[in-house]
């Protein structure tokens, strides 16, 4: 990550996620300085949109990681793909999400040869 930079622009990327067999995609955001980081695991069959988000600037530094059901460009285009979901009145929808903190070395270790495993980097 680049320092903070007081003309940072928002960005936001989507990625292409290799799943687990049983769709679940490990994701996580770490500083090995520190040795602590943030995880999710979701299921790609439900989320099938992964985004990176990040606003480096002076004073907002921020990574977030998002697992979505539709595109960045939001609903006008998930409808124009065909992508969107609407839900009837009284249907429900159920995700899969995991959500955890990786305490250590250790901890951010096995994470990383989870996706790993995958081929991811």
């Amino acid at each position: 990550m680049e320092a903070p930079d007081p003309g940072h622009v928002e960005r936001v990327y989507e990625h292409d996620a290799i799943a687990e067999p049983d769709g679940s995609v490990p994701v996580a955001v770490v500083n090995r300085a520190r040795g602590l980081g943030a995880y999710e695991v979701f299921n790609n069959r439900q989320l099938p949109i992964h985004f990176v988000w990040r606003m480096l600037g002076e004073g907002t530094y921020v990574v977030g990681i998002e697992p979505c059901t539709n595109r960045v460009a939001g609903r006008l285009d998930a409808r124009e793909r065909g992508e969107l979901i609407v839900l009837a009145p009284g249907e429900k929808r159920v995700y899969d999400l995991e959500l955890g903190a990786l305490d250590g070395g250790a901890a951010i270790d096995a994470f990383a040869g989870r996706v790993a495993a995958l081929g991811g980097v």
